[in-house]
């Protein structure tokens, strides 16, 4: 029987752990109370691991996987660069999740999630039981892309969201000015993160064609204000000029 490994059982963990059950897969979750080791110990080594934890968890987590296991990761982490997986030596198969799934609330999905790595057969399977459509990406710089391109999108509708919660089709429509300046100010700032060439004009159009297909989503997320304080902390190391993020953390009350 082929398995999976869950890391994290928060709103994708379940969804994707879900999927792989209905897929035939036979799913080990490791939790927060979860021995890492110990639960990966009783396993075969080339079981692969989705790692679906939050942006914060993600370098101890990645820590905590035996590096003779590093090639089997599967990261889909909206804060997410090369360095990170990079610095403890992971291999991984990395997919983009254009969606959002919220308890209690119906899956909205903006684009195809793009997908790149040696697990792209396993988490397409994933979407085509989910009915999600998904995209096998064939280079490392088109991954980049989409990584970037993502981020962007996130950063962007989380600095709006500090400021008012209103929803994205809101947003574009009242003050669609302030909407373009951020999202070219998070793609060269994802770029920066990325340590990669980036189309950055394109981020900046994926970013405006994601909150209009999910235009009904309220901008302000959970953890908003500590990713533009994250952002802008990058901005100042990078050298990076971010006006119009650092408006947005000022007029928010939160520099």
């Amino acid at each position: 029987m082929r398995e999976l490994v869950v890391y994290g059982l928060g709103e994708l963990g379940q969804l994707y752990g879900a999927a792989a059950l209905r897929a035939g897969l036979r799913v080990t979750p490791i939790t927060r109370t979860s021995d890492p080791r110990a639960v990966l110990h009783a396993l075969a080594p080339d079981v692969p691991i989705l790692v679906a934890v939050g942006e914060a968890a993600l370098d101890p987590v990645l820590e905590s996987i035996p590096s003779a296991r590093r090639d089997a990761v599967i990261l889909l982490q909206n804060e997410l660069f090369p360095p990170a997986w990079r610095r403890h030596g992971v291999t991984p198969t990395v997919f983009v999740p254009w969606l959002l799934k919220k308890r209690g609330t119906a899956l909205l999905v903006a684009r195809p999630t793009p997908v790149y790595g040696p697990h792209a057969a396993l988490v397409r399977t994933l979407h085509e039981v989910l009915g999600l459509p998904a995209t096998t990406l064939d280079t490392e710089p088109q991954l980049h892309q989409a990584l970037v391109e993502k981020y962007a999108f996130i950063l962007a509708i989380n600095a709006l969201g500090v400021l008012r919660d209103r929803t994205l089709a809101l947003w574009l429509q009242e003050d669609p000015v302030r909407v373009q300046a951020l999202a070219s100010e998070a793609a060269a700032l994802g770029a920066a993160l990325c340590e990669s060439a980036i189309d950055r004009a394109r981020a900046a159009v994926v970013v405006e064609e994601g909150m209009r297909a999910l235009g009904t989503m309220s901008a302000r997320g959970r953890t908003a204000s500590e990713r533009l304080a994250r952002a802008l902390a990058h901005a100042q190391r990078l050298g990076i000029a971010t006006p119009e993020l650092a408006r947005a953390a000022r007029e928010a009350g939160l520099s």
